[in-house]
């Protein structure tokens, strides 16, 4: 199955532990590939620099915390995201997550809006 955005449906809301952050974060809206249960999420937004967004990528069970940096757009509707800090526990493959990562954000677009089919988003990492 495909990476959809969508809006988090009634039932399946889920509570995530973000690494460094001080609670738990619930969604609203995310990012998901339900067959492998994969997910990513933005969750804050750094109001002093507002082009570093927070997002949390839940795959194989555990939650990466990242910070994206998404001030470049190409075009008006692709947005061009630039990793600015990542911590990836060492016992998962790099590679396999960026990959994933990639995708999910490929299906985000610009602001994960689950209703404009139009947004697009290109990575640089």
């Amino acid at each position: 199955m495909a990476y959809i955005n969508e809006f988090v449906p009634e039932g399946e809301e889920r509570s995530f532990l973000i690494p460094g952050y001080k609670k738990e974060h619930t969604p609203g809206i995310w990012t998901i590939d339900k067959e492998k249960d994969y997910i990513l999420f933005n969750y804050h937004t750094d109001k002093d620099n507002p082009m570093d967004e927070y997002f949390a990528f839940v795959y194989k069970g555990r939650v990466i915390d990242m910070i994206l940096d998404g001030s470049e757009f190409v075009g008006s509707d692709t947005r061009k995201w630039k990793i600015t800090r990542i911590f990836i526990p060492e016992d998962l493959n790099k590679e396999e997550v960026f990959s994933e990562l990639r995708k999910a954000l490929m299906v985000y677009g610009c602001f994960g809006d689950p209703d404009d089919k139009e947004e697009k988003a290109v990575t640089d990492f």
